[in-house]
């Protein structure tokens, strides 16, 4: 999980990718979805933004072109001894 403070900048957008594979610019196959964390329409001075993705899943940043942003990084975890632990392949795979 990522967490954008309230922060002024361009630029660093989000893209999450399946984790199966190399994450290739060129092939969006496993492209999944991008965020742009409010910096274009300048909602992140005022808000937090935040990013989950499964651990089986890359992510990309993007450099921010002007200002700053702070950034909280989490890894969350799953403790079940029920149920196998959720992953992007499982949601595919159901």
């Amino acid at each position: 999980m990522l967490i954008q403070l309230p922060s002024v900048f361009t630029g660093g957008k989000i893209s999450v990718f399946d984790g199966d594979e190399e994450v290739d610019e060129e092939d969006e196959a496993n492209f999944i979805t991008s965020f742009n964390m409010g910096g274009p329409n300048n909602e992140a001075e005022f808000a937090c933004h935040f990013v989950c993705h499964y651990s089986d899943c890359q992510y990309e940043i993007e450099e921010i072109t002007s200002g700053s942003r702070v950034l909280l990084r989490y890894s969350l975890c799953y403790s079940s001894n029920d149920v196998a632990s959720p992953t992007a392949n499982l949601l595919h795979k159901s």
